[in-house]
């Protein structure tokens, strides 16, 4: 009876508070604003973003490194160039360029990222965060 019992309490463990501890994806969006609508689109810039995309990523991976971050971005952050974005009239650059820093497998029940500073390139500001798809951790 005690066997059956402990077995059923494990069951309705692991089916109710299991699925609570499963991942995300969350994406982190930088972005790099041009007055100079040329500027942004000059030959040999796109190499120089990207360079600065990667540093960006690799920062997200040194501080995921740290032991009081406890691997809150997961195994995989990856870091690529998104869209060329055009501004709107109101504002006083022309275009801006997107970074998007992912981390496939974001923990959201391990840590606490409210309080933290996220990491910067200089240049780069941060727009917003978003998460995307439930993945398995």
């Amino acid at each position: 009876m005690r066997q059956s019992i402990l077995t059923l309490w494990f069951t309705t463990f692991f089916t109710l508070f299991v699925p609570v501890l499963s991942c995300y994806q969350r994406l982190y969006v930088f972005y790099k604003e041009y007055q100079n609508c040329h500027e942004a689109q000059a030959w040999g810039l796109d190499q120089k973003l990207k360079l600065e995309c990667a540093a960006l990523g690799q920062k997200f991976k040194d501080l995921n490194a740290k032991p009081e971050m406890q691997q809150i971005f997961g195994r995989d952050i990856t870091a690529d160039m998104a869209e060329t974005i055009t501004l709107p009239d109101d504002n006083p650059n022309c275009i801006a360029q997107q970074c998007v820093v992912t981390a496939w497998r974001y923990r959201e029940w391990q840590t606490n990222m409210e309080n933290k500073a996220l990491p910067s390139v200089n240049g780069w500001r941060f727009n917003h965060a978003f998460y995307a798809q439930k993945v398995d951790c």
